[in-house]
């Protein structure tokens, strides 16, 4: 019979250099083989990174939506959503926990009876419900397969079976969130979040401090800090926030960075650059000549990032 010499790889993908390399060989400034100077190669590690990042505010692509959590506090309707907040308790899915203690543990505690350690780790940050209905946050000291030793004592008195929340590190700032919703541990029931506008959270509610089961949020965000607003507010934490949201695309910084995109948008990626770096060399004609290719590389990908939704057509009455 006839056999075909077929790879068992899937893992294809191009350097930052083999990308700007094949961009530059297509507008005839780098030859295949050639050295590129540092100052072209800057100058297309530049645009390309600018490309990406207007890539990321054109539209959302799949790819770069994420599920993240965050566990309110008391009180409270504003949280800053950056990796360097020290505030808002919130990280990605992924990277988030929850368990229960198994006993009561008195105020002044640092060692407490936990129903599971598995996913936690020392200097992990961890959200203690306390039986007043505040979280109190500390870190992780050291931990045995059934308690926890925390940096700092409890403030107040926790019953048996209340949460432990637990991450690793705060997440970046979402580009934006698109949906979220409550999540009651008990009950592990959902509800949807309303998303509000600016002016139906600033200018429509009246008392930004209602407290109540929260049903809706606004999403501002800003330059490196985004802003999440959530209404009504919890006077006790008995449901946590989860949320999806579009992150922010890696920037390409090493000559052996990997885009943060999948291998679907390669051509796209290298075709298109080359058409913006066209005219920084003069090869006008080389760039317009590619436009077309570029054009339909981006569509395509784009298409195929785009989610398959069923449609039903209703007749009118």
């Amino acid at each position: 019979g006839f056999h075909m010499a077929v790879s068992t790889s899937i893992d294809f993908n191009e350097t930052l250099t083999e990308i700007i390399t094949d961009a530059l060989s297509l507008i005839q400034v780098a030859g295949v083989g050639q050295t590129i100077s540092s100052e072209d190669y800057s100058l297309s590690q530049r645009a390309l990174n600018r490309m990406l990042k207007a890539w990321q505010a054109q539209g959302i692509y799949l790819f770069g939506q994420t599920e993240g959590v965050l566990v309110p506090a008391a009180s409270t309707a504003q949280y800053a959503m950056s990796s360097a907040s020290t505030s808002a308790n919130v990280a990605v899915a992924s990277d988030f926990f929850n368990t229960t203690l198994s006993a009561a543990e008195a105020a002044g505690q640092t060692v407490l009876s936990t129903t599971s350690t598995t996913n936690i780790a020392v200097s992990d940050k961890v959200g203690i419900t306390l039986s007043d209905g505040t979280v109190q946050w500390t870190t992780l000291s050291s931990k045995t397969s059934t308690t926890m030793t925390v940096a700092d004592a409890l403030t107040g008195a926790a019953s048996s079976g209340a949460y432990v929340y637990s991450f690793t590190t705060r997440m970046d700032r979402p580009v934006r969130i698109l949906s979220a919703r409550t999540y009651d541990p008990t009950s592990t029931n959902e509800t949807p979040l309303t998303m509000l506008s600016r002016e139906d959270y600033f200018s429509n509610t009246p008392n930004k401090l209602s407290t109540g089961s929260p049903t809706s949020f606004y999403y501002d965000p800003q330059m490196t800090t985004g802003q999440l607003y959530v209404w009504p507010v919890q006077s006790t934490i008995t449901q946590i926030i989860k949320f999806t949201y579009q992150r922010q695309i890696t920037d390409v910084d090493a000559t052996t960075d990997n885009i943060d995109f999948p291998q679907e948008w390669l051509d796209a990626v290298v075709y298109s650059l080359a058409v913006r770096l066209g005219p920084f060399f003069g090869k006008h004609q080389e760039a317009s000549a590619l436009l077309p290719l570029a054009s339909t590389f981006l569509s395509n990908a784009m298409d195929f990032d785009n989610e398959t939704v069923s449609m039903t057509i209703c007749p009118g009455n």
